[in-house]
């Protein structure tokens, strides 16, 4: 099964990533890593990273990998991106359903939030935990300090017209469908 599904033409394909997101630790706060798979909407990987970030709580971990994800995709010159994330909490900060009450998270909340305003779009989508496997994977292995294996190329990715994830188009607020202007604009807001 695939870890973020949803169908885009060849053109939105050069310009969208899709980014599966975990962070981690033993204990809370405890030893923490992150796991960050970049892919294509072909499902072809991209990136991997898999890094062992001290010691600190989960929470900081999710965020952590997400910003580390967002910036790569940055780097890789994306317009569009779809982050899936197995973590309720994440999600719904980035969407604006909840607010961001511990103060130790905020930094890192705006951090993400001006790394996801750099795009044209980006999307957050909460998923499974078995559908965030391969991150997962690379966050944990972070924790026990062995090297990530790269590669796991299995999955397709499609972005649909009314998929369940909540975009958000540069200079709107989180939350707010996008205009209708052309094939980048067409995803509007779903149910999360």
């Amino acid at each position: 099964m695939a870890e973020c599904d949803g169908t885009i033409g060849e053109t939105e394909a050069r310009k969208t990533l899709l980014l599966n997101v975990d962070g981690g630790s033993r204990g809370n706060p405890g030893p923490a890593g992150i796991g960050v798979v970049i892919r294509e909407p072909s499902g072809r990987v991209v990136q991997e990273i898999s890094e062992s970030i001290g010691r600190t709580t989960n929470n900081v971990a999710e965020y952590r990998a997400m910003i580390r994800g967002l910036e790569t995709c940055r780097a890789l010159n994306a317009q569009r991106v779809l982050v899936c994330s197995d973590s309720e909490l994440l999600v719904r900060q980035m969407v604006g359903t909840y607010r961001v009450k511990a103060q130790h998270l905020q930094p890192l909340h705006e951090q993400a939030t001006r790394l996801a305003r750099s795009f044209s779009q980006v999307a957050f989508r909460q998923i499974p935990r078995e559908q965030n496997a391969h991150a997962d994977r690379l966050a944990s292995e972070a924790i026990e300090g062995r090297a990530a294996a790269s590669g796991d190329t299995s999955g397709e990715f499609e972005l649909v017209e009314g998929d369940p994830a909540i975009w958000i188009q540069r200079g709107s607020e989180p939350g707010e469908s996008p205009p209708a202007a052309g094939p980048a604009t067409d995803v509007g807001r779903g149910a999360s």
